[in-house]
Parts: C-alpha cells; sequence; structure tokens
C-alpha cells in the first residue's frame, strides 16, 4: 500500500539598513521537517531467485535473518533554527551567528533475537535524538587601504547531541555490533548520554564508562588574506578540540614490538591484556590546511607581451595539508577506518598516510 508522509517548511526574516551601531542587521528563523526512509530489506522479506517446474520464480529466501515489520515507517527530522547577520563600520566587520535544534524522532533500530526465533535481527522505529548546536562567523578588515588590504575570518561551531529516549528493553544502554567489544573502545547507546561517545575500561580503576567522544567539543577556523599590491597571501588553520579516536595501528606496533616508544608499548599492551582501554587517545589538533602566495602581473606587462588578447595573468604556489599538530600518536588525527558513520566511526586501522600537496597554477584571463 502507498503512503504519503507530509514535511512542512518554512522560513521568514527581517532586515533593518540601519540599526543603531550596525550598517544592517537582519534577524532570522526557520522551521522544516525531513524524512529517512528504512531499506528495502528492512520492511520486506527477502527474497531469492530460482526455476520451478521450469519457469523463472521466486521464493522467500531460507533462511532470511530479518524480521519484517510491516508497520516500519520513515524516520523524522525536525529542526528549528534562529540567527542573526550583521554589517558594522562601514561594512568592514560582519558578523554571522545561528543557534539550532534538531530531533530525530523514530528512529530505525535494530535489535538482536535469539537463535531459536530462527532470525538474526529486529528492524523498528522507537527512540529520539536531539542535536543541539551554534554556528558563529566573524569576518573584517583589520587594515583596508589603497595599498594594503587585509581580510581575517574566524569561525566557530559546536553540536551537542543526547539520546532522548529509547524503547524500555533498550533503556539500560546497548553497545552496537562491532568485532572488538569494549578492548578498543566502543559505541554505547544510552538515554541522557552522547549518541557518539566512546566506552571502555578505564586503564587505573578498570571501570567501565565513557573515556571519550567522536564529536569534538567545538570547531574552529581562522583565514587569513593579504593582499599588498600585486601580491596576495590567503592562509587557513583548522583547530579542533576534544574529538577521540581509537588508535587500532598502535596496537598492532605493540603486538609486534615495532612501537617506536619500546617501554610505553610493553605497559599499553600489558594494560589492554589486562582488559583495559589504553587505545581510545585524544585527537584533539591544529592544521595548517593552506598557505598560498600569488602574483598578478602588472596590466602594462600583459599587453606588452599578449596585446590585447589576454585580459590578466596570475601565478600561484599553495600548499596543502603542511603542518599538524596533536597529542595523537597515529598518523592523522582525522581517520575513519569504517567510513563517515554516525557510530563507530573514529577507528584508526592502518590507514594510508595523509599527502602533503603542493601546486603551482598559471591562471590567463582572456
Amino acid at each position: 500500500m502507498n503512503k504519503l508522509f507530509y514535511y512542512p517548511k518554512v522560513a521568514a526574516s527581517y532586515r533593518w539598513p540601519a540599526l543603531g551601531p550596525f550598517e544592517e542587521f537582519k534577524i532570522r528563523a526557520a522551521y522544516g521537517q525531513t524524512g529517512n526512509e528504512p531499506i528495502y530489506a528492512q520492511k520486506f522479506n527477502c527474497l531469492t531467485g530460482l526455476t520451478y517446474t521450469g519457469q523463472n520464480a521466486v521464493a522467500i529466501q531460507a533462511p532470511c535473518t530479518v524480521v519484517v515489520d510491516p508497520n516500519l515507517h520513515a524516520e523524522r527530522e525536525r529542526e528549528i533554527e534562529g540567527g542573526i547577520d550583521a554589517a558594522l563600520f562601514n561594512s568592514r566587520v560582519g558578523l554571522s551567528v545561528t543557534g539550532y535544534q534538531k530531533n530525530n524522532t523514530d528512529l530505525i533500530l535494530q535489535a538482536g533475537l535469539g537463535p531459536w526465533t530462527g532470525y538474526a535481527t529486529h528492524v523498528f522505529n522507537a527512540g529520539e535524538i536531539r542535536n543541539r548546536g551554534i554556528e558563529a562567523a566573524l569576518s573584517g578588515f583589520p587594515v583596508r587601504t589603497s595599498a594594503l588590504s587585509w581580510l581575517a575570518r574566524v569561525t566557530f561551531t559546536k553540536n551537542v547531541g543526547r539520546v532522548m529516549s529509547l524503547p524500555p528493553e533498550l533503556s539500560a544502554g546497548f553497545r552496537p555490533p562491532n568485532n572488538f567489544g569494549f578492548g578498543y573502545g566502543s559505541g554505547f547507546i544510552k538515554v541522557g548520554e552522547s549518541p557518539s561517545q566512546l566506552y571502555g575500561f578505564d586503564t587505573a580503576t578498570g571501570v567501565l564508562h565513557k573515556l571519550g567522544d567522536l564529536e569534538p567539543s567545538f570547531v574552529m577556523g581562522f583565514s587569513s588574506d593579504v593582499t599588498v599590491g600585486n601580491f596576495r597571501v590567503y592562509g587557513l588553520l583548522d583547530w579542533r578540540h576534544g574529538s577521540s579516536v581509537v588508535n587500532v595501528t598502535q596496537n598492532g606496533y605493540d603486538f609486534s614490538g615495532t612501537a617506536p616508544d619500546s617501554a610505553e608499548s610493553v605497559q599499553r599492551l600489558t594494560v589492554f591484556l589486562a582488559g583495559r582501554s589504553p587505545y581510545i587517545q585524544d585527537a584533539s589538533f591544529l592544521k595548517l590546511r593552506e598557505v598560498t602566495l600569488s602574483y598578478q602581473l602588472p596590466e602594462t606587462v600583459v599587453r606588452s607581451v599578449f596585446g590585447g588578447r589576454v585580459r590578466g595573468v596570475r601565478a600561484e604556489l599553495s600548499g596543502r595539508n603542511l603542518v599538524t599538530w596533536t597529542p595523537y600518536k597515529g598518523l592523522d588525527p582525522e581517520v575513519s577506518n569504517f567510513g563517515n558513520q554516525n557510530i563507530n566511526r573514529g577507528q584508526d586501522l592502518a590507514p594510508y598516510p595523509p599527502s602533503r600537496s603542493y601546486f603551482f597554477t598559471l591562471a590567463v584571463d582572456f
């Protein structure tokens, strides 16, 4: 049977061309809903092709490991946000701030079943997750003259997730399926706590509790764009604070005896073999994402060399992923062996090292 789902959206804003010290001031608000539909195998029995009395046919796959739930429906996300945009000091400074809240209800959850049922998984709707956050950006010209222009920009983002409710059978919390248990750290879903937290056994006490979170406490970006005559220099710094990563790669070095810090390696391995979790590590970092130096040829030189066919020539030299400052002992704190999942990401398992790249560009405008 076909069903229709209604997802309303509305947005409004109001702008003042001049308001007190602001040349321009705008307030805005929005509300919207969206859905996440279940995939085919979660709602319908598995079918397999076969031949029956010489004719092509399909039959229910045996065994089909997922229990069919005829009432399974789409998750629903409700988001409300509000913010301001402002310009000051003859538009030399710009400010933008946004606050939001997202509530995901009727989550599509999977629960394991006992072998005696003949099935492995029951997929059903239940539970709620809430995300609250803020996004802010401040940009401006500390210096702006005919000879020198300096544009600086700072961004700040923070998101806090909480599990608001779960079905009664899961209210005490549960660990999403993985092959390692809590030895390497594991996600643990529990009402009132972060959906991206990492649980493990404390290296000092052996108590099972939260040892980290895949979600950073905050993320900041710093960019600077300086133009002096025909020269331009651009740089971008990225600061991520408070996130965690499970360093399974270091565990492999410890087991093989090839870790560079041999004394600490023996200690980590001893703690790990005692059933504790020493590989959940701080993955905060400050990265120099990019530096670019460019030179715009003077118009007189362009005309004398190319005539009127070329309007401009610019040469650029840039480097990306140049330097990383981090307490993390792996190759790169931005790593996830299992892709960009909401749960069980942040696993460092023998990744390819990050590349540092350099580019030279010659741009010609006709």
